[in-house]
């Protein structure tokens, strides 16, 4: 459901997913309606929600039309209040989610006493808040760069194929020299991707010791979307995923991509020219060519005649 809510600079406006609220009781009808739809509850999508006083208008406007879907004979179960609680990258801090909570669910059984709804389940997707801090990238510095007085440090990763984030969404990632932690940052570096692309930045301006290559960095707090929206440009392997145990083992649970798969479809539909089959196709149209030939003598002998 898009509910068309405007708080600071925060809007459902521009959200293309969701039945837009003004058009709502009118789904609701046909559903009600329907000897094949139970409505049973309702969503809010939300996406990325930063203050907390959003979710209040939410809930109040899904009770208002689950209160309308009940009047029409539904049984409403639930009310979802979709997601993605915001996660602190870096030094940005959004709210304490236990106190959001406290002062949420008294605003939200005043709702329910308003609606006079007893029994209704209350859901919440907390999204990247869950995984964010459940990935870190290993990059290595293969050179670097002097254009005047910036320095850039080129890696072997990208934002097109493990790091897509800095690149779709301008996020900030704590970058950490991993085999360096306790040499003092005196220089800051660029942290640039591989590829072609000017705009393949995994993070700008940050302090570093004195990188080398082969220096390995880890950038932190990735396990969101980074390898859901990873592609192959500039024909990149997207990276292996080991998982680490809490005693230390380590387990592989995605390998690196493989040539084979990512040209997959291009070698399939170009498998006629493997030499074996146009061999093939040679002498099928030469067998064919003598037959036509061989039925066009006789012909050719009776003219003659």
């Amino acid at each position: 459901m898009n509910l068309m809510i405007n708080y600071k600079e925060y809007t459902t406006y521009k959200q293309q997913y969701g039945i837009p609220v003004t058009i709502a009781k009118k789904c609701i009808d046909l559903a009600t309606e329907s000897k094949n739809i139970q409505l049973i509850g309702f969503h809010f999508h939300g996406s990325y929600i930063e203050y907390p006083v959003i979710y209040a208008l939410a809930a109040q406007k899904l009770l208002r039309l689950a209160d309308y879907a009940r009047s029409r004979g539904a049984k409403i179960e639930a009310v979802d209040l979709g997601g993605g609680f915001p996660f602190e990258y870096g030094n940005h801090a959004f709210y304490d989610l236990a106190e959001m909570g406290k002062s949420f669910v008294r605003k939200f059984n005043k709702i329910l006493e308003k609606y006079n709804f007893q029994n209704i389940r209350l859901i919440f997707e907390p999204g990247k808040y869950i995984v964010g801090n459940a990935g870190i990238a290993l990059i290595k510095v293969v050179s670097k760069k002097y254009l005047g007085k910036r320095k850039l440090a080129v890696t072997d990763g990208s934002t097109y194929c493990m790091l897509p984030d800095p690149l779709v969404y301008r996020q900030y990632y704590d970058i950490l020299p991993a085999t360096k932690l306790t040499q003092p940052r005196i220089r800051t570096f660029d942290i640039c991707g591989c590829t072609c692309d000017y705009i393949d930045k995994i993070g700008t301006g940050r302090k570093m010791p004195r990188l080398q290559e082969g220096d390995l960095l880890a950038v932190m707090d990735c396990g969101a979307y980074s390898i859901a929206m990873a592609s192959n440009f500039n024909n990149l392997k997207r990276p292996p995923i080991i998982m680490v145990r809490e005693n230390g083992e380590l387990k592989l649970v995605r390998r690196r991509d493989r040539y084979s798969e990512m040209f997959a479809p291009e070698l399939d539909v170009l498998k006629i020219a493997e030499p074996n089959e146009l061999k093939n196709l040679y002498n099928l149209l030469r067998g064919n060519c003598n037959q036509v030939q061989k039925e066009l003598d006789p012909l050719k002998l009776e003219e003659k005649v």
